[in-house]
């Protein structure tokens, strides 16, 4: 329901729809993601609707601004569903202190070897990083930047000012002393898995 919601109308000039593409996309990135690729997404789409797309015309779809509200979307309404069934209340966030809570998180798409003089990987020759702040209340993004895959969590993280009284979760990508520093400067609050070191 989520992903029909979010999906753009029919268009009779394509012979795979915007629903199709956008549910093979998602449901094939929550497969193996060691295996995840933008090729493996084509393929997917042409089994599952069996009809044809060729490579640039998926490439040309993945590029389209439209993908990119869809998807937003769809994650704007299912970290919403997330945080109505975790409970982040307001009486949480009272009790913590805080304004808000911000979890941070990235997740890196493999791409063709072709890519790396634009997107160099880190596992791969080639991949593309979204670096993501969520409201852990709301589900709604706060801040997002997309990099090539071999940019460090570190290094995709947003002004620290921004999450003045607010709770910051984050993995252990983004240790960082200083940007503790900052964020405790700043009037806000941060949860981190502590180095072994």
């Amino acid at each position: 329901e989520i992903i029909s919601s979010a999906s753009p109308k029919k268009d009779r000039r394509m012979s795979i729809q915007p629903l199709d593409f956008l549910g093979c996309l998602i449901f094939g990135f929550m497969g193996d993601s060691k295996r995840f690729t933008l090729e493996s997404v084509r393929r997917l789409l042409i089994t599952e609707t069996e009809s044809h797309i060729s490579r640039s015309a998926h490439w040309e779809r993945l590029g389209s601004n439209g993908i990119s509200k869809s998807l937003s979307k769809i994650l704007t309404q299912v970290m919403s569903l997330m945080a109505d069934r975790i409970g982040i209340t307001p009486e949480l966030r009272a009790a913590l202190g805080v304004s808000g809570i911000s979890i941070f998180d990235s997740s890196i798409v493999t791409l063709p070897k072709a890519a790396s003089a634009t997107f160099d990987g880190t596992f791969t020759d080639a991949g593309l990083k979204f670096h993501l702040e969520m409201d852990a209340a709301s589900g709604a993004v706060n801040w997002s930047l997309l990099s090539a895959a071999s940019v460090h969590d570190t290094c995709g993280f947003p002004e620290t000012q921004s999450l003045c009284g607010r709770l910051s979760i984050f993995d252990l990508g983004y240790f960082d002393w200083e940007r503790f520093v900052q964020i405790k400067d700043n009037g806000g609050f941060f949860l981190s898995r502590v180095k072994s070191s």
